[in-house]
Parts: C-alpha cells; structure tokens; sequence
C-alpha cells in the first residue's frame, strides 16, 4: 500500500492534508516494507486502518468506561 492508497483511505473517514498523514506515520510508527529505497514505498496493508483507529475514527464500538456505581456492584457481588 501507498502513501496515495493510504490517504485515500484516510481521506473517506477525516479529510487530511499530506503533510498531516507524514507526520501520523511518523507519529505511530509505521515503516516502509522492504527496502528503504525502493520507490514507491509500499507500507504494510493496515497502515490506513491503523492511522484511522489512532484519531479514534474506528467504527469498532470503544470499551465504555465503568461508572463507581457499577464498579461498587461489581465488588458487592463479589464479596457474596
């Protein structure tokens, strides 16, 4: 996958400039596959979806965060 590939696929969830994907890649750590000379630089197949779950744009459901309440159920209930 390109950096074109990999902005397109960005671009459908957020609208991003080059610039601001370079500096994700960077940010996350994303390396080129094989060399490093080679051009176009072809980075791994889930470089988008990584990038995307990084701006927290995924649609997967996020773990919601337990209230004190549930957490005190929680340790009633274990304590029975």
């Amino acid at each position: 996958m390109t950096i074109t590939q990999i902005h397109s696929e960005v671009c459908k969830a957020r609208q991003v400039t080059l610039r601001q994907l370079w500096r994700w890649v960077r940010i996350i750590d994303i390396k080129p596959q094989g060399a490093i000379r080679t051009r176009p630089q072809q980075y791994p197949e889930d470089s988008a979806a990584r990038i995307i779950t990084a701006l927290g744009l995924s649609p997967q459901p996020k773990a919601s965060i337990p209230t004190m309440k549930q957490l005190k159920a929680e340790k009633r209930k274990a304590a029975k």
